[in-house]
């Protein structure tokens, strides 16, 4: 299932935001070469905080059982922010500070990351072991749109600040079906501090069909 942000007012200003949020991606386009290598890698790539988080919400071992045989296309992630891991490699405070700022503003924020899908890129289904929920933001318009299903549904993705929000122990799945790449300003929390948020009523929590 998809939650609606309604429920989760510390959401509300990244989708407020996203030209501004898309702003500081494209300037720190110029001056990152690693953010570069995200967007020009062939083949999958991921610094070291993504591969962490993967390993901790999936386990080493299913982690990488299921990397060898999921992914079709290129997928790569680009890291902001990882509890308890600081990023050293680039300033995220200087690049990105109005994303910073939100992600920062987010209760139990676990993990932030930027992530690349490339055209008829496909994730097949897996899940996480956390009891988190997990925000897709889309950073671009993507005509053909990107699908995302999770359990019983599905969200198509195809323009800038269009989102999906769900709990990533459900199965889920993706597939750019765009002409470009898909690229989504990811958040992992946990949902301790927002366990009443869950608990709501179900028609003004979840996004239908």
């Amino acid at each position: 299932m998809f939650y609606a942000v309604d429920n989760f007012n510390f959401l509300k200003p990244f989708i407020e935001n996203i030209d501004l949020i898309g702003d500081e991606f494209n300037s720190a386009k110029k001056e990152i070469p690693d953010l570069q290598a995200f967007l020009n890698a062939e083949k999958h790539f991921s610094l070291s905080h993504v591969y962490y988080w993967a390993i901790e919400t999936m386990g080493k071992d299913d982690y990488y059982a299921e990397d060898d045989h999921r992914d079709e296309g290129v997928w790569a992630g680009f890291p902001l922010f990882k509890e308890n891991f600081p990023i050293k490699s680039y300033d995220v405070k200087k690049h990105f500070p109005f994303t910073l700022s939100l992600i920062q503003n987010i209760p139990e924020v676990f993990f932030a990351t930027y992530m690349r899908l490339s055209p008829q890129g496909l994730i097949s289904t897996h899940q996480h072991k956390l009891p988190n929920l997990i925000f897709h933001l889309s950073l671009v318009d993507n005509p053909g749109g990107s699908i995302m299903l999770c359990g019983n549904q599905q969200l198509n993705l195809t323009k800038k600040g269009d989102y999906a929000l769900f709990d990533y122990r459900i199965p889920h799945s993706t597939k750019n079906n765009g002409l470009i790449d898909r690229i989504n300003l990811v958040i992992d929390f946990r949902t301790e501090i927002n366990r009443e948020k869950l608990s709501i009523d179900p028609k003004s929590k979840i996004i239908k069909e």
